[in-house]
């Protein structure tokens, strides 16, 4: 009843075409014509088009994640082992100054030496009293970026004296916690022993240095730590009646120390730790002095163990069982996939022992993860848009041609247009 009332009540006007749009749809008919009338010239050309189009994609610079300005500083320096505490800080006192003077500088934290709790060292960060760390915030109202402030404040670090190794980063923790920090291209070298993958991972890095848009480039490993390696004789442990484990045991709670017992006071459990005095813990003369329980008696424990200097890294990582060491560089001022390239080719050309392999990590391997599940969305996407223009039109064969003839052409324009956004 409603539709029938309607259309007899309602009277509709024609509707009108504007005048000034006459003359664009008169100018569009006749192109259409002309099209028609020349359509196998166009095909070749608009083919010749896509095929041009295409062979530029290459050329196309990509990136995982545009770099993001979020006004934070991080920075680490590393002086000579050995050097004190003070002597330490006296150096980067100079440093502390000049940041300061840097007008877009909101605040700033030094720390100088290590940590009460030591909880950087768990994590692979060297925690000495040779060592500084710096975070510096700033101020929104800015004309220069974070990345031009970090590096006038890598200038200022890299005149100090007697620094062995420094790193400075404009990552912010935002990155850090969504992206995994501020290691965006990440090589991981995979082997059975520290020594060689120390020496490729070196050899790796020195190449790695000379990458334009690479900072920072460093392996896990670090600087290897100075140590005391005891050697137990087993055969002379037999000898005295004793295991060389309960040498080792021996050993580790003179220096770390054993729990002997628990005191309960108040509802409160207090344990009783029993070790070696700080200073005589820091003398290796004094805790081979110690003398084990025997059942021939007393004996001293240096007559079991035998002392050599060595060197050991800072961590060792494992994946599945096998060990590997990561050389990592911060990406900046270039794209993330020009790198990636580099490095590639660099890598083909790299000759590892057999037995050792690479694969990449960081910001590189979860662009290539992503870029493959877009991919895979695409041709799902495309199949999506075949099916609802077949449903529309009814056919199969409409669908089809619609499809070759219009999706192909205009990625051709979005490649075209790329470089100019």
């Amino acid at each position: 009843m409603t539709p029938s009332l309607s259309a007899n009540q309602l009277r509709l006007k024609p509707l009108t075409e504007p005048k000034w749009f006459l003359p664009i749809e008169n100018l569009y008919n006749r192109a259409i014509k002309f099209v028609v009338r020349h359509r196998f010239a166009f095909l070749w050309v608009f083919v010749a088009l896509l095929i041009i189009t295409a062979s530029l994609w290459r050329f196309v610079p990509t990136e995982f994640f545009p770099q993001a300005d979020e006004g934070q500083i991080r920075g680490s320096i590393e002086f000579a082992r050995g050097t004190s505490l003070d002597k330490t800080y006296q150096t980067i006192l100079p440093i502390i100054e000049e940041v300061y003077k840097i007008p877009e500088v909101k605040e700033a934290v030094f720390r100088v030496g290590p940590t009460e709790t030591g909880f950087g060292a768990a994590l692979g960060v060297v925690e000495a009293p040779y060592t500084s760390f710096l975070l510096v915030r700033l101020k929104e109202d800015r004309k220069r970026s974070t990345f031009e402030i970090a590096e006038e404040i890598e200038n200022l670090i890299k005149g100090l004296p007697g620094v062995e190794k420094y790193e400075v980063s404009s990552t912010g923790q935002g990155n850090q916690i969504l992206f995994g920090g501020s290691r965006g291209a990440v090589v991981r070298i995979y082997g059975d022993e520290i020594e060689t993958l120390d020496s490729l991972a070196n050899v790796l890095a020195g190449i790695m240095r000379n990458i334009r848009g690479l900072k920072n480039v460093q392996t896990s490993l670090g600087n290897p730590r100075p140590e005391f390696i005891l050697r137990i004789d087993r055969d002379k442990a037999y000898s005295y009646g004793i295991t060389p484990i309960q040498v080792a045991l021996f050993l580790r709670y003179a220096i770390t120390g054993q729990n002997i017992f628990t005191l309960k006071s108040g509802g409160k459990n207090l344990e009783v730790w029993l070790s070696l005095r700080e200073s005589d813990r820091e003398n290796l003369d004094k805790v081979l002095s110690l003398s084990i329980n025997t059942p021939l008696g007393l004996v001293p424990i240096s007559n079991f163990v035998e002392v050599q200097e060595g060197y050991s890294p800072i961590r060792i990582d494992r994946w599945n069982r096998k060990r590997y060491v990561e050389v990592s560089g911060e990406v900046v001022g270039r794209p993330l996939g020009e790198i990636t390239n580099e490095l590639k080719a660099i890598l083909r050309d790299f000759k590892f022992p057999r037995g050792y392999s690479y694969e990449f990590g960081g910001a590189i391997q979860r662009q290539a993860e992503s870029f493959s599940q877009l991919f895979v969305l695409l041709i799902l996407g495309l199949i999506l848009i075949y099916l609802t223009v077949s449903a529309q039109f009814e056919s199969f064969r409409q669908g089809i041609i619609i499809f070759i003839t219009s999706i192909p052409f205009r990625t051709c324009w979005c490649i075209l247009g790329f470089p100019t956004l």
